[in-house]
């Protein structure tokens, strides 16, 4: 996600950047959903694993503020506005994931 974040056009904004970034997950997903409906199960109802999502979720939000703000320039992006962005965009992912699960992977 890191690579594909700075390898996006420069023109998009940094807030759309993010947000296909974060798609290539749900791409993933898209290849093989029952694969995907499978580990976001075991992760979701498993409270270790629910624990070390969060971990893994914190990691990723960090290495994509990282990149949002190399990708901008520490001029046009402070490390503030690139976890807010990076965040929001995160929390959206999230909820969608969740509602997915939610609806039994439909």
């Amino acid at each position: 996600m890191v690579a594909e974040l700075k390898n996006r056009p420069k023109d998009e904004s940094p807030f759309k950047a993010v947000c296909e970034a974060l798609s290539l997950q749900l791409q993933l997903y898209d290849t093989d959903p029952k694969s995907a409906w499978a580990l976001v199960r075991l992760i979701k109802e498993n409270p270790a694993l629910v624990g070390k999502g969060f971990e893994k979720r914190l990691a990723r939000e960090k290495a994509l503020t990282e990149a949002l703000v190399e990708r901008e320039g520490s001029n046009t992006m402070n490390t503030l506005k690139a976890q807010l962005i990076v965040g929001v965009a995160s929390v959206a992912w999230m909820a969608a994931l969740d509602e997915w699960y939610e609806q039994g992977g439909k």
